[in-house]
């Protein structure tokens, strides 16, 4: 989308278009926008870059009648695979779920299939690349047991990724079905799920505040555990900025928290928890550009206690690129600079970024050796450099 003041009646549609539940407001805009000649393969392509078509497509539902017929039998041909894809999905959450219960295993669902059920109440809405469960550290061994007996493995070598785990150097772990027929399990015991770029305050945050305030719920007919509305607010903000806000989705589904949540949310201790745990430009951030774009109901006073004292040059570039809509998945690193004290600091940040440990390089490759060779790191250092290239180039394109 374009500057907020001059979207054009294909961006104002995918803007109200992303609603859990349509808003008279919402419902008569869109009334409105249809009436329009729209450019629909635009329409169609811009929901699956931005992750929402299948939401978009929920909501125009009882407006078909103004669409291609072609545009929207493509809709409904991606919402209808969605759907199979999250059916098997869910069969296989309620599965670890129990798997889990049965051996006392504590475990939280994130994202993608949590957001579906429980948030949008429509496990098609919400596509997902593979099933995120937050898990306890000390439960790890035993995680990666009950696991494997229903047929997960890890790609990774046993060895870098337990010396990993003992270092700290990652917070999550990738499982696969050998048959392949079942989405991966992503394995966390944090809630930032990796530590580069995120390690200068990772270390601040303290998980076992999410496991005091977890609540008990039920995901896809089993007994679980949820995050406490501020806390859920805190990993989605967390998680969308370390992707740069690169999709719609990721502003989509805290604005869908927030609406379902309403009055249960405690902002002071939101407040409080993002600046304990040194995480104010991720969660101010996030919540800026909900309300920016989606016009999300954040009280100004929680945006005016979390609005960073002062901001570099190259997190202004972010700043101005996202607003813009000229988004890089990559441009977070602009601000994770800006979070930095100190140029050593800063200097050791890029330099662990470019070459880091190897274990980090074999889980971020899913590498199944035991040792990582110099062409590893060269890929790896020519994907990175590939990525500064683009950030830096976009940057210089951004007038602010």
């Amino acid at each position: 989308m374009k500057t907020k003041n001059i979207l054009s009646s294909e961006e104002r549609l995918l803007k109200d278009g992303l609603q859990a539940e349509l808003s008279d407001s919402s419902r008569n805009s869109l009334r409105e926008i249809l009436s329009n000649n729209l450019n629909w393969p635009y329409i169609l392509e811009e929901s699956i870059t931005e992750g929402v078509s299948c939401l978009l497509y929920n909501n125009l539902l009882e407006f078909k009648h103004l669409i291609p017929q072609d545009i929207w039998e493509k809709f409904q041909g991606i919402y209808y695979k969605n759907t199979h894809r999250n059916i098997k999905a869910s069969q296989d959450i309620n599965i670890v779920l129990s798997s889990f219960n049965k051996e006392n295993l504590k475990a939280i669902p994130l994202k993608g299939m949590f957001l579906a059920e429980k948030i949008y109440n429509n496990i098609a809405l919400r596509a997902m690349a593979d099933i995120d469960i937050l898990v306890k550290k000390e439960d790890l061994p035993r995680i990666d047991k009950t696991l494997e007996n229903l047929g997960y493995k890890t790609r990774v070598h046993k060895g870098l990724l337990y010396n990993a785990i003992e270092k700290s150097y990652m917070n999550s772990v990738d499982y696969f079905k050998t048959d392949k027929t079942s989405p991966a399990l992503h394995i966390h015991w944090h809630i930032v799920n990796v530590t580069l770029p995120t390690y200068m305050y990772t270390k601040n945050i303290k998980m076992e505040r999410f496991w005091e305030c977890a609540r008990p719920t039920r995901l896809a007919d089993a007994e679980t555990l949820e995050l406490a509305p501020h806390h859920l607010i805190l990993h989605l903000a967390e998680h969308a900025l370390k992707h740069s806000f690169d999709r719609l989705i990721l502003l989509s589904d805290i604005d869908a928290v927030i609406k379902k949540y309403g009055g249960q949310i405690n902002w002071d201790r939101l407040i409080q928890e993002t600046i304990e745990f040194g995480m104010e430009r991720q969660v101010y951030y996030s919540l800026y550009f909900s309300r920016y774009f989606l016009d999300s109901e954040v009280p100004g006073y929680v945006l005016a206690n979390l609005r960073p004292k002062r901001i570099s040059f190259l997190e202004q570039r972010f700043f101005y690129a996202v607003r813009n809509n000229q988004r890089n998945s990559k441009l977070s690193y602009f601000v994770y600079l800006g979070i930095i004290k100190g140029i050593i600091n800063k200097l050791r940040f890029i330099l662990r970024t470019l070459f880091p440990p190897p274990c980090v390089l074999a889980l971020s490759f899913n590498l199944n050796k035991s040792r990582v060779g110099v062409n590893d790191y060269f890929l790896f250092f020519k994907k990175q450099l590939l990525n500064l290239k683009s950030c830096l180039k976009l940057s210089r394109r951004i007038n602010g």
